[in-house]
């Protein structure tokens, strides 16, 4: 087997499937952070709502 250095990009590790899962759920966050930004900071009931549904259903 090869070290790392001398892999080439055809020759990637692979993913776990934690990393993996890991790696989906990161980019699952960002993608909603960016199309729906900051919630105005004025409206504290749009902050929890939005809170709600990016935590909610892993929290209940």
């Amino acid at each position: 087997m090869r070290t790392t250095e001398q892999r080439t990009t055809g020759e990637r590790r692979r993913l776990t499937d934690e990393e993996f899962r890991t790696l989906m759920r990161e980019a699952s966050a960002e993608a909603r952070r960016l199309s729906f930004g900051a919630p105005p900071g004025a409206e504290p009931d749009f902050a929890l709502r939005t809170q709600h549904a990016e935590f909610g259903a892993a929290a209940h």
